[in-house]
């Protein structure tokens, strides 16, 4: 189980946890997502709602 949170972009995330150099890992479904895990270890999910 995890939390998740919709974002405008995926990828401007991914380049502010690249500079703050936290690991994530994005999805494997080829969904805009991905998954970190905050300071406590909790697991939460970054997603960007499909264009449809």
């Amino acid at each position: 189980m995890h939390f998740a949170l919709r974002v405008d972009s995926v990828d401007s995330f991914a380049a502010l946890l690249d500079q703050k150099n936290i690991s994530y890992t994005r999805s494997q479904s080829g969904r805009k997502a991905l998954f970190v895990r905050d300071p406590d270890q909790n697991a939460f999910e970054l997603f960007e709602p499909d264009a449809n």
